[in-house]
């Protein structure tokens, strides 16, 4: 039997009051600071970054005059950079003033000329735990539970991580491993029943997730890839019972003699694309440590998601909260119309969701002459590829506005990199041809924008959606660029490489473009509304845009 312990009574309303006393104590990151911290010197900052360097670009060496782009840097580690700067030496930069200083030594003289220009110090802990009486629903799991209670298309809104696993399992030790795994990450003993109207938050004390193991050993060759593919579909697109949990299903399907296939389901109010990472990671280390016969050495997670959530219905009140959601509505709100395909079919089946999916990636040398251009411009890939998408968009729909949707990880604190949860966010970015003569001025007007739009990314989506008078058209084309922490299982012992199998998307768009950085090309993955455009159209417009990049490159 479960052990649970309920830990909210409501979720709280997003507008609700909370006095400035509450804000201050439940800061992330809250520890008193008494009197002004010793600012560290030139050489003393310039250590400090070229390990911040090391541990976000994930390479050994950096030299003083090493350039963070040139080692691989790109939009989401400008990301981290600025949280982990913002939280070593209380200075809040820009996405810009990253790009324009790349070297660790450009970098070190900007905060070292920052300092004393940025207020306080942010205080640098962790999250002060009060009682768990008052650990409210975040914002976006506010939102997932009441898409899912009231709406039916939503009533299966999940995710899925697998791997292909050559080699010998101790199926053993890989259930103790889910076990501590789960009983390490809070969330993912989290369920959400409904009190007089409204979810509550209930954490199990502990909660056991039992691997159900499939034998297709004896299925026949040709058909066992098909079967276990089949099989692993109906796990990831079968609805949860938010209400009861648990929320996470395990399969470990076998395929062959030291040939497996694990296949985990989640749903999406308890996880994101950058928590999958979080959970490979943790779950092999805890597996070697379960094959080794030793205490595993994965340090505390820094902060647990319901701690989270607390400190961000309080943040809701802050200044700095209140000048972002300004931001957005200022900046969306006077927009009258944005570029929209026109659809070339009209099937119309209440209800029905059918979505078809084109492919392509770009030639390496195409590839090469982008990143060369991008170096050369000082502007990321994802904004090349974007304002090449964005443009190609206005000139097939002949629009001068053009909007779409930009999916982020809004983990805008580094203790939020170690946290298992629903933390991803979307932001609207908006641009007008209007006044650009080349390509290169309306890259520089998107690059502009995607700063700006960046370091107000916590606000989510929703809560600016009412004061857009456009906001179906807005969110009707996403643009996802992949360049978040990726995720394997990697065993110890075994080769491991991913397996997918597809979710259903619940959301209604027209087009939602994946983009996979493959450092020797781009691959492209589209999914598309099958019952208003047909394969023929989508065709067209990518072509448009592979000859847009290269004009380009």
């Amino acid at each position: 039997m479960t052990d649970r312990t309920q830990i909210t009574t409501h979720v709280a309303p997003a507008d609700s009051n909370a006095n400035e006393d509450q804000i201050k104590r439940t800061q992330l990151g809250a520890q008193t600071v008494l009197g002004e911290p010793p600012f560290p010197s030139l050489g003393a900052i310039e250590v400090q970054l070229t390990s911040m360097w090391r541990e976000i670009l994930k390479v050994e060496s950096v030299e003083s005059s090493s350039n963070f782009f040139k080692l691989g840097g790109r939009s989401v580690n400008v990301m981290q950079l600025k949280s982990r700067v913002r939280h070593a030496f209380g200075v809040e930069m820009t996405v810009g003033e990253v790009f324009r200083n790349p070297t660790v030594t450009s970098l070190a003289l900007l905060i070292d000329e920052s300092r004393g220009q940025s207020g306080t110090q942010l205080e640098r802990s962790r999250v002060v735990s009060s009682s768990m009486d008052d650990a409210p629903l975040s914002l976006s799991e506010g939102l997932v539970w009441a898409l899912a209670d009231s709406n039916s298309r939503y009533r299966v809104f999940n995710m899925q991580m697998g791997s292909y696993l050559d080699g010998e399992i101790d199926i053993e030790a890989l259930q103790q491993s889910f076990d501590e795994l789960v009983q390490r990450h809070e969330v993912l003993r989290t369920s959400f029943p409904k009190e007089d109207g409204r979810p509550v938050r209930l954490v199990a004390r502990s909660l056991r997730i039992p691997i159900s193991v499939v034998d297709f050993t004896t299925v026949d060759e040709a058909d066992r890839e098909k079967r276990v593919r089949d099989h692993a579909g109906q796990v990831v697109n079968s609805p949860f019972d938010l209400g009861d949990g648990p929320l996470l299903r395990v399969h470990l399907y076998h395929l062959a003699e030291q040939r497996f296939v694990l296949n985990v389901a989640v749903h999406h109010i308890i996880a994101d694309a950058w928590s999958f990472a979080v959970l490979g990671r943790d779950l092999a280390a805890l597996y070697k440590s379960n094959c080794d016969g030793e205490l595993s050495a994965l340090p505390e997670v820094p902060v647990q998601y319901s701690e989270f959530a607390r400190w961000q219905r309080a943040h809701l009140q802050s200044e700095e909260f209140q000048e972002s959601l300004g931001y957005w509505r200022e900046r969306l709100g006077p927009v009258e119309s944005v570029a929209r395909l026109a659809p070339d079919l009209q099937e119309n089946v209440p209800g029905e969701i059918r979505q078809e999916t084109i492919s392509f990636s770009l030639d390496p040398s195409l590839t090469a002459a982008l990143r060369e251009f991008g170096l050369a411009s000082t502007s990321t890939m994802f904004t090349i590829l974007l304002s090449a998408f964005m443009l190609t968009l206005a000139r097939t729909t002949n629009s001068e506005e053009v909007a779409l949707v930009v999916p982020v990880a809004a983990r805008t604190h580094p203790e939020l990199e170690q946290v298992v949860g629903l933390f991803s966010n979307s932001i609207v970015i908006h641009a007008s041809t209007q006044g650009n003569s080349s390509y290169g001025d309306f890259l520089k007007q998107v690059d502009e924008t995607c700063q700006q739009a960046y370091t107000h990314q916590e606000v989510p989506f929703f809560m600016v959606r009412p004061s857009l008078k456009n906001a179906a058209d807005c969110s009707r084309v996403i643009f996802d660029y992949l360049d978040g922490p990726e995720y394997n299982i990697p065993l110890a012992g075994v080769h491991a490489k991913p397996f997918s199998v597809k979710a259903q998307n619940p959301f209604e768009t027209d087009l939602i473009v994946f983009i996979h950085d493959q450092d020797l090309n781009f691959r492209f993955s589209v999914l598309f509304d099958a019952k208003r455009f047909s394969s023929s159209l989508m065709a067209n417009l990518f072509d448009a845009f592979r000859s847009q990049l290269e004009g380009i490159g």
